[in-house]
C-alpha cells in the first residue's frame, strides 16, 4: 500500500484496499466460490433424474418441464435482479440468492409430488436470478483492470467446477442415503457459503461503480443515464441473443447429452456417468488458459468465432460418426475446452458495452438470455429422446454453435475496446 493511501485510510489492510493484489484475489476468490455455488444448484436436480423419474413415474418431457420452470423464473427475474443490484448493492442480493437456493433444495427434498418439485424448481430459479449481475458488479467495482481477464476466467472456471462437482456430490449422497437426503446435503452448501460471504463482507462492496458512474455523467452530460437507457444500445440486445443461443446448445449437453450419447455410441455406464464431469473440467482448463492469454483490448469477437466454428464441427462428428468410448471422451473434452477458451472473451465483450451506471442491469439483462435459451431447450431435446432421435440433439447443438459464430461477428462490429 502506498504512503498516501495509508495516510488517508488509516489501518486498512491490504485485503481491504481495492486494486491491491491481496484485495483483488480475496474478492475474486469469494465471488468465484459464490458463482460455483450457483452452478452447483443448477445441476442438483439433473443427476437425480433417474431416481425422481422412477419415484414419480415421469417421462423425459416431464423432467424437462421442471428445468423449464427453473429457467423461465430465472430468466424473467435476472433482468429485474440487475436493477435491484444497481439500486441496493450486490452484497445483499448475493445473500438473498444463497438463502433461496437453500430453501429450494430443502423444499425439493421434502416434496411429496412432482408438482412440489416443480414449485421448488421455481424457487431455485428465483435464487439463480441475481448471481451474474451480482458477481460482475463486484468484480468490476473491486478488481483492477489488468486482473479482470483472469478474474473473469476464474469466475467462469468455478462455475464449471460447480457443474462438475454437482453430479458427483448428488449421486454420491443418493447412493449412500437416498435422493431426498442428497438434496438436504445440497441445502447445507448454501448455508456454508452465506457464512463465507459474511466473513468477507467488506471485500464485496461494489459502491465504487456508483462513483465511476457519477464521474462519467459529469464528464459527459449528454450520457443517457436513465434506468432503461442501456436498452437503446444494439450491442446489448445482440449480447442477449448470444447468451440465449449459447444456453440452448449448453442445455443439450447438460440435460440430455448423457442419454443421447448412450443411445448413439452404446457407452458403458461408467463413461456416461463421467460425461458432465469431463465436459466441465475440460471447459475449466480452457477458461484458465483463456484468462491467461486474453487481454482486455484483444480481438475478442475473432476468438469466439474461431472457437465455435471448431466446436460445431466436433458436434457434427459426435452425431454422424460411430465413436468408441475413448474417442468420444476426447471429442467431448475438446468441445468443452474450446467452449471454455472463448468464455473470457465473451464476458470481456459484454463489459465493453456496459456503462458504469448500468453494470448490474446490463449483465442481468444479457445473462437472462441464458435462462431464455435453457427454458425451452430441455423440452425440445427431451422430446427428441422420447421420439428416439438422439442424433437430433448433437445436430441441434452444432446448429446453435454456428449461430454463435454469426452473432459474435455482429457483436464485434458494435463494440469498442475500453
Amino acid at each position: 500500500m502506498s504512503t498516501s493511501a495509508s495516510t488517508h485510510t488509516g489501518a486498512v489492510s491490504a485485503t481491504d484496499n481495492p486494486g491491491s493484489g491481496a484485495a483483488d484475489w480475496t474478492t475474486i476468490s469469494v465471488v468465484s466460490i459464490a458463482h460455483g455455488t450457483s452452478h452447483f444448484f443448477q445441476l442438483t436436480l439433473v443427476p437425480l433424474f433417474p431416481w425422481i423419474q422412477a419415484h414419480f413415474s415421469l417421462s423425459y418431457t416431464q423432467l424437462g418441464l421442471a428445468l423449464t420452470i427453473f429457467y423461465l423464473v430465472s430468466g424473467f427475474g435476472q433482468s429485474i435482479a440487475g436493477f435491484l443490484v444497481d439500486r441496493f448493492g450486490a452484497r445483499l442480493m448475493l445473500v438473498l440468492s444463497l438463502l433461496l437456493a437453500g430453501v429450494a433444495a430443502f423444499g425439493m427434498a421434502n416434496a411429496g409430488s412432482f408438482t412440489m418439485i416443480c414449485l421448488f424448481a421455481g424457487v431455485g430459479g428465483l435464487a439463480n436470478c441475481p448471481f451474474h449481475p451480482v458477481d460482475f458488479s463486484i468484480l468490476n467495482a473491486r478488481v483492477s483492470k489488468r486482473r479482470l481477464p483472469m478474474a473473469y476466467s476464474i469466475h467462469s472456471v468455478c462455475g464449471n467446477l460447480g457443474w462438475a462437482v454437482a453430479p458427483l456430490y448428488m449421486v454420491g449422497f443418493t447412493q449412500l442415503l437416498g435422493w431426498r437426503q442428497a438434496l438436504m446435503a445440497a441445502g447445507l452448501v448454501a448455508v456454508l457459503v452465506v457464512a463465507l460471504v459474511f466473513a468477507f463482507w467488506r471485500q464485496l462492496d461494489d459502491s465504487a461503480l456508483k462513483q465511476r458512474a457519477n464521474a462519467q455523467q459529469v464528464a459527459d452530460p449528454g450520457l443517457d443515464a436513465s434506468m432503461l437507457g442501456f436498452l437503446r444500445l444494439p450491442a446489448v440486445w445482440w449480447s442477449f441473443v448470444y447468451f440465449a443461443v449459447f444456453a440452448a446448445a449448453l442445455s443439450g449437453f447438460q440435460s440430455f447429452g448423457v442419454e443421447a450419447s448412450r443411445k448413439l455410441h452404446e457407452l458403458p455406464l461408467a463413461f456416461a456417468t463421467a460425461f458432465l464431469t469431463v465436459f466441465s473440467i475440460s471447459g475449466a482448463i480452457g477458461m484458465l488458459i483463456g484468462g491467461a492469454v486474453t487481454k482486455v483490448d484483444s480481438a475478442l469477437d475473432k476468438i469466439i468465432i474461431a472457437a465455435f466454428a471448431v466446436a460445431a464441427a466436433m458436434a457434427v462428428l459426435m452425431a454422424v460418426v460411430k465413436l468408441d468410448p475413448l474417442l468420444f471422451m476426447i471429442l467431448l473434452g475438446g468441445i468443452g475446452f474450446i467452449t471454455g477458451l472463448a468464455q473470457t472473451s465473451r464476458d470481456l465483450l459484454i463489459r465493453r458495452v456496459a456503462p458504469p451506471h448500468a453494470t448490474g442491469r446490463v449483465f442481468g439483462f444479457v445473462y437472462s438470455g441464458l435462462d431464455a435459451g435453457t427454458a425451452f431447450a430441455p423440452l425440445v431435446f427431451g422430446g427428441m429422446l422420447d421420439a428416439n432421435a438422439p442424433v437430433g440433439i448433437w445436430i441441434g447443438i452444432a446448429v446453435m454453435q454456428l449461430l454463435l459464430v454469426a452473432v459474435a461477428w455482429r457483436m464485434g462490429r458494435l463494440s469498442k475496446p475500453n
